[in-house]
């Protein structure tokens, strides 16, 4: 429970400084080699200049938080943004 809490307010500090935000369902844990459980699938549209500040918030949050981690990988395709519901 506490890593959904935690997922949660990463959102919300990821969310603030994006231009777009999307989150993806967690991948099945049989197709990726990663440890533990995946909390958060995210995407986000950064401005340039903010990416560094991006990494920062990203690095404070898992230091604050035991057991979470996080990679941070991009640039992303435009198709990331879109809902698939069409809202």
């Amino acid at each position: 429970m506490p890593q959904r809490l935690a997922a949660g307010g990463s959102i919300r500090a990821l969310s603030e400084i994006a231009i777009a935000a999307r989150r993806h369902p967690a991948p099945y844990p049989r197709l990726v080699d990663i440890e533990g459980r995946m909390v958060l699938n995210g995407v986000y549209l950064l401005d340039t200049d903010r990416a560094a500040e991006f990494a920062g918030i990203v690095q404070q949050l898992t230091g604050e938080h035991a057991g979470l981690q996080a990679d941070v990988s991009g640039p992303w395709p435009p198709y990331s943004f879109v809902d698939p519901q069409g809202s």
